[in-house]
């Protein structure tokens, strides 16, 4: 496995704007995807009768069709142009979700799941990885942390397809699609204008390349670990703490309020500070925010700025190992660590909730706010370390 200095690419003198604002936007179809489907596809199954045995296999049937795509990868970039696959995914993924509006069987409903869930992840492996070659060193940081922004916006925004358009109507997979081939045409408009092209990611290194950079696989694992429990778990937290219902869902958009808030000041200190003081801080930060959620009181408004905080350092963390990247890695090994990346973010948005889930009902309430901390503190504590050993493994190869 080589490091940076193995596979420099000739750097860039200026941003590749038109890159940036189109992959930027590429991502926002990722998001709104996701954030779109889930609930929407989870609430039809159940409304018609299914348990929750068949809601959660269809789920998995799209992360199965996330790691299918990070494997095949390296094959499609050395075949085809990254315009062409990205516009390609892109569009459909708008045909995968207009057929759950066309095709109401669940045999179908699980081969668009798996589509859509294959599609939008070349969209989200090549867009990291022309992000960053587009992207000057000056401003990697502050880049990146508006990329980070924007999925989690968009993540956001996903969900509010289902009171906008209802259920079983259809318009809201319709409605779904339309917003992401018009995404599609956006980004292949604007890639026409882009002075940079992502590499080919070489054959057979993702595992060579989680052994390179560690702590950049471990900082995107723990962000999803935190950001999947938290957005299932934190609005059961808080009806339990003496919420309303509504009121316990707003957490989940303090969160995201945290994020947008917060990503200036982190892209700022990323591009002028050590990048890696930076991550150990957003580490640390939202550990200390969790622990004090259990002494707030739950209808103050010290828990509201508590979650701004726990929102906008724990997503530092993607921010941090996005720029990480860039900075560490070029040529096609971008590729290659974003195709990681999006195996360590699926991984643990799968364990998040796995994990804090039984143990929010054996150890009690607060086992919520406490688990983050403990995962975000061992982070913090683990960064050091694995950037030590990363470093050997490089100099080694």
């Amino acid at each position: 496995m080589t490091g940076a200095a193995d596979t420099a690419a000739p750097a860039i003198d200026t941003p590749d704007w038109a890159s940036i604002v189109a992959v930027t936007l590429g991502i926002s179809a990722f998001g709104m995807a996701l954030g779109l489907t889930y609930p929407l596809i989870s609430l039809i199954l159940t409304d018609r009768g299914h348990g929750e045995t068949v809601v959660g296999a269809n789920a998995a049937t799209m992360a199965l069709g996330l790691a299918a795509a990070t494997f095949m990868i390296p094959r499609l970039t050395a075949t085809l142009p990254a315009a062409r696959l990205v516009v390609g995914s892109l569009c459909l993924a708008a045909a995968a979700i207009l057929g759950f509006a066309l095709f109401p069987s669940l045999a179908a409903w699980f081969a668009l799941r798996f589509m859509l869930g294959f599609c939008i992840n070349v969209v989200f492996v090549l867009g990291e990885a022309w992000l960053n070659a587009a992207c000057t060193e000056n401003l990697r940081g502050r880049v990146a942390s508006v990329y980070t922004a924007v999925l989690s916006v968009s993540f956001a925004i996903g969900p509010l397809g289902v009171p906008a358009f209802g259920k079983e109507s259809g318009f809201g997979f319709a409605a779904g699609a339309a917003l992401v081939a018009l995404i599609a045409f956006s980004f292949g408009v604007l890639t026409r204008r882009a002075r940079v092209r992502p590499e080919p990611a070489p054959p057979g290194a993702l595992l060579g390349f989680a052994r390179a950079a560690p702590h950049l696989v471990l900082m995107v694992g723990v962000f999803a670990f935190v950001d999947a429990a938290a957005i299932s778990l934190l609005p059961v937290y808080f009806v339990e703490k003496g919420l309303s219902e509504g009121w316990a869902a707003t957490t989940v958009t303090m969160l995201f309020i945290g994020v947008v808030g917060s990503m200036p000041l982190v892209g700022y200190a990323l591009d002028r500070l050590n990048r890696r003081a930076v991550a150990a801080a957003c580490a640390l930060i939202s550990a200390l925010a969790a622990l004090l959620l259990p002494l707030a009181d739950a209808q103050g408004w010290l828990v509201w700025l508590l979650l701004f905080v726990l929102g906008g350092a724990f997503s530092g963390l993607y921010a941090c190992a996005l720029t990480g990247l860039g900075e560490e890695f070029k040529g096609g090994l971008l590729v290659t660590g974003s195709a990681v990346f999006a195996l360590a973010y699926a991984g643990g948005g799968i364990i998040g909730p796995a994990t804090v889930g039984p143990l929010m009902e054996t150890a009690g309430l607060e086992a919520v706010p406490i688990s983050f901390a403990v995962v975000l503190l061992a982070a913090g504590a683990a960064l050091p370390l694995l950037r030590g050993r990363a470093k050997q493994n490089r100099g080694a190869g």
